[in-house]
């Protein structure tokens, strides 16, 4: 099975994952310090990253009633996911509107993204791709990110792949790690660029070495088609191993269900590692696992 051509189900199901942890992963902030900030912001800070969100809404929400565009954008997350109150996605965009009307770069992206679902909001692909704009004049790595995706999937403009690819490189250059996965999408399938198999084994790795474990499928797959790389039955076993190892780091995380994509993607997995299995040899599948135990990302993220 080459890689250029993996179903676009399996693709769209692994990204889909990793889109949960977009949207999660913008609400993790810096806290700052009581001699920087007010004592309720770094306690009521310290209580969001650390998942007690009732003492978090308890601490910010009087912060955010006064104006400060932090606790308004956190308030506004809470209301979002349901977390230490029921969920709401009318206050969430309310609370994050008055956050991104005070440049908060979360909140933009935060606004841009529900636009793009359609939370809280009507759904509005251009509204949601002007927010987005907003927070990566800012710098904000998740926007940049989001309008690569938006350029590649063609969500309110013409699909762009080369408009894409540039997005996701700015991204990549911030040392974002999904960024390197749809490059080496793009690499592995044409799309933008002159197709190079080698080039995308290289993002695809990089990836995984900021510790984005599903890319391990991919590289799994490249090894075991000798696509961009020699053939290697062990290696090909070893990552479908680490793929599997980061589906179960990502049941882990709050916003995660394991749904009928999770159960697919590592129902895959586990038929190509009985196929390998047929032509490898005990002891080959016994370095698979000994190399797949004693691997670790490189620069984790």
């Amino acid at each position: 099975m080459a890689i250029s051509e993996i179903a676009e189900k399996k693709w769209r199901l692994i990204i889909a994952a990793a889109a949960a942890l977009l949207l999660a992963a913008c609400q993790t902030q810096k806290i700052e310090t009581p001699g920087e900030a007010s004592q309720a912001m770094y306690e009521g800070s310290l209580a969001f990253q650390e998942g007690d969100f009732s003492k978090a809404f308890r601490k910010l929400e009087p912060l955010a009633k006064s104006g400060n565009a932090e606790a308004q954008m956190l308030i506004g997350s809470m209301y979002y996911y349901g977390k230490g109150v029921n969920a709401d996605y009318l206050k969430a965009f309310e609370w994050a509107s008055k956050s991104a009307e005070q440049e908060n770069a979360a909140a933009q992206f935060n606004i841009g993204a529900m636009y793009s679902q359609g939370a809280g909001v009507q759904q509005n692909d251009a509204e949601g791709l002007k927010w987005y704009h907003k927070a990566a004049a800012q710098g904000y790595v998740l926007a940049i990110h989001n309008i690569g995706w938006v350029y590649e999937k063609g969500l309110g403009v013409p699909v762009d792949y080369t408009e894409a690819r540039n997005w996701y490189f700015k991204a990549a250059e911030m040392k974002f790690n999904i960024s390197y996965m749809q490059l080496a999408n793009l690499y592995s399938q044409g799309l933008g660029v002159e197709k190079n198999p080698e080039e995308a084994m290289k993002w695809f790795m990089k990836a995984a070495n900021a510790n984005f474990l599903i890319s391990g499928f991919f590289i799994a797959s490249m090894y075991e088609n000798g696509e961009g790389v020699r053939k290697d039955f062990v290696e090909a076993y070893r990552w479908y191993l680490v793929a599997e190892n980061g589906i179960e780091q990502l049941k882990e995380h709050p916003e995660f269900t394991l749904n009928s994509s999770s159960m697919y993607q590592l129902s895959t997995i586990a038929k190509r590692k009985r196929l390998l299995e047929q032509v490898m040899t005990p002891a080959e599948v016994a370095e698979a696992k000994r190399l797949a135990s004693e691997w670790r990302p490189t620069s984790p993220w």
